[in-house]
């Protein structure tokens, strides 16, 4: 390096040889990289799929009743075990020993791990009462033993059946078994009733043995309406005492009858199959139980029922509110007429609301808020009824009155709600005013128009009787004219299909109609106080107009093109604005938390609006050829 353009000193020289080497092998080390970080995924992956530790533990209910079957779970997590020997206790009965196994693949955090599940259920029973300790279990894994925790259990008074009853070693035999050893009670808290009042009724089992139940068949009870009460999803035995006696008892199944006609009804008994079990647990024969059957008397009605009374029999009362006390003309009200209490809900008729004819009643609609219990069906139900006013002026709903009768005081009682005062805003001197205001309802004029008409008494205009026409000009007319309009109805068909072969000329055609029926829809929405959906038709509705007529794809559509197009198309400034700002009323009113002030009724008009000026200028959408 003797010249001096190309002089480098050592150190330099070092540090420029080294810098280029690590430049020409960056790609490889990068790809050893990759390859050395792929390895140690599946490494760590490895060991956290075989590197989690192993846990043996027992799970019991804290406290369990004598007698009562329950389980004993014993879990090994992470691995799988073997020579699993049970706990060893005086007291505790191990009936069965069932296993299963479950595994799955767990990620989190792109950390992969294992779970694998080895479970020993013992299906077990104590019979002595008081606090039991449940020494370990142990299971051997890999070689080595593991050992559970240790369980306490409180045994209450409960299901242990008296020693002279069964014992553990002995088996049942059907022969020995008693009518007073199982059997089935039917109850009812009533035996004389009114027609629609409420019985409560339940299956009640009594049994000296342990069992299960395999079949039960209620009696057909085709003379009440029934309502069944909530049952448990497992029956639960309790021990009971009669006359020195142990039994186990249960109720199978209750309801709440009301009866449909007067007289003496019987209730045929019920009977149910049980699947008997030995000391020991295992199946020891069937036994089927037939109940008693039971005696209704129904007594009718008084005689003396209000003219409001619809069926109704318990305590009940009656209210009725409205959302609004002053609405514009043409505008739509929400009563509700509440009726709440117990008794026989669902078996009277609906009251009635008459308003005055004008308004304009919409489809009515009803809300339960109702529970079935011993005593009856309680709660609330709600009649929703919607009208819409269309004249101007006060009106006044007078008190609704609910007659029902009460088993309790033996009469009838009529309740009555309050009074409603509505106020309706508008023009009295408008023509719609003077058609409303009138005795004749539109239904009434219908009638009328169907009805028998008057005899004709002004004078009639007959013509003379030709005898040919052949010839005549109206001869040859009647064969031209239908002539000329099948070759007309031929050249109008061929320009209908070359019309609707064009897409954009068919959109722009039907735009007004789609726009119309999409506004109605917006309309329906408002009056059910569905704003968001208001609001989404309004929008669907401006932007679908101004696409269909101007063919622009609505992925194309913003508020800067479709302004440049109507411009473009010769459409009036203020038009354009108009079609902006009811665009930002919709969308401010919709996302909006208070609307700005803005009423979904603004918003329906001046999008009514924008959309009939564009029709009235129809012409200014026809592009520039």
């Amino acid at each position: 390096m003797k010249n001096s353009n190309t002089y480098m000193p050592k150190n330099k020289l070092f540090h420029y040889i080294i810098f280029n080497k690590i430049k020409v092998n960056k790609i490889n080390s990068y790809k050893h990289i990759s390859f050395l970080l792929i390895l140690f995924i599946i490494i760590s992956s490895s060991f956290t799929l075989n590197g989690q530790k192993t846990k043996f533990t027992a799970f019991a209910p804290k406290e369990v009743k004598a007698g009562q079957r329950f389980n004993i779970v014993y879990e090994l997590n992470n691995n799988k075990g073997k020579s699993f020997t049970k706990p060893n206790t005086p007291n505790l009965q191990v009936r069965n020993v069932s296993t299963s196994f479950s595994s799955s693949i767990k990620i989190v955090n792109g950390k992969t791990s294992t779970v694998n599940i080895q479970k020993y259920i013992l299906s077990s029973v104590i019979n002595k009462e008081g606090k039991i300790t449940i020494p370990p279990a142990t299971i051997k894994v890999n070689g080595k033993t593991y050992s559970s925790n240790k369980l306490t259990i409180n045994v209450t008074q409960g299901v242990a059946v008296s020693n002279t009853n069964t014992n553990d070693n002995s088996q049942i035999n059907d022969n020995k078994l008693k009518n007073k050893d199982i059997f089935l009670n039917f109850t009812t808290n009533k035996t004389e009733a009114y027609i629609g009042e409420p019985i409560y009724s339940f299956t009640k089992m009594f049994s000296r043995y342990h069992l299960s139940l395999s079949e039960f068949n209620p009696s057909d009870m085709a003379d009440f309406w029934i309502q069944d009460l909530p049952m448990p999803n497992s029956v639960q035995a309790e021990r009971t005492n009669i006359n020195g006696v142990t039994y186990l008892t249960a109720i199978l199944e209750k309801k709440l009858i009301f009866p449909q006609k007067t007289g003496t009804i019987t209730i045929e008994p019920y009977n149910a199959t049980f699947q008997l079990y030995d000391g020991w647990g295992f199946p020891a024969g069937t036994k089927k139980v037939v109940s008693n059957k039971k005696i209704i008397k129904v007594k009718p009605l008084p005689a003396n029922k209000p003219k409001s009374f619809a069926g109704a029999v318990g305590q009940f009362d009656i209210s009725i509110s409205s959302d609004i006390e002053e609405l514009e003309v043409d505008n739509a009200i929400t009563i509700k007429l509440k009726i709440s209490g117990s008794g026989n809900f669902g078996l009277f008729d609906n009251p009635k609301l008459n308003l005055p004819k004008r308004f304009e009643e919409l489809m009515p609609d009803t809300k339960s808020n109702t529970r079935v219990t011993t005593t009856g069906i309680e709660g609330s139900k709600t009649y929703i009824y919607k009208y819409i006013a269309r004249v101007p002026g006060d009106f006044t709903v007078k008190p609704i009155e609910f007659s029902y009768f009460d088993p309790k005081l033996k009469k009838y009682v009529t309740t009555r709600s309050n009074e409603l005062n509505i106020k309706v805003l508008g023009d009295t001197s408008s023509a719609a005013y003077a058609n409303y205001n009138t005795n004749t309802t539109r239904v009434e004029a219908t009638e009328l128009e169907n009805d028998i008409r008057f005899i004709k008494t002004s004078s009639l205009e007959l013509n003379k009787k030709e005898n040919f026409i052949f010839g005549k000009l109206s001869f040859w007319l009647a064969y031209l004219i239908p002539l000329i309009l099948f070759f007309g109805a031929i050249i109008l068909l061929q320009k209908r299909i070359r019309q609707n072969a064009n897409i954009d000329f068919v959109k722009s055609k039907k735009a007004d109609k789609v726009s119309i029926k999409r506004l109605k829809t917006a309309n329906k929405c408002m009056l059910d106080n569905n704003l968001d959906r208001f609001y989404e038709e309004i929008t669907k509705a401006l932007w679908g107009y101004v696409s269909d007529k101007l063919s622009i794809p609505v992925s194309e559509l913003t508020r800067q093109t479709a302004a440049e197009t109507l411009s473009n198309n010769n459409v009036d400034e203020k038009l354009i604005n108009d079609f902006i700002k009811v665009i930002d009323l919709s969308e401010t009113a919709r996302y909006a938390q208070n609307g700005n002030g803005i009423t979904p009724q603004t918003v329906y008009d001046e999008a009514g609006s924008i959309i009939a000026n564009f029709e009235k200028n129809i012409y200014f959408f026809k592009k520039k050829s």
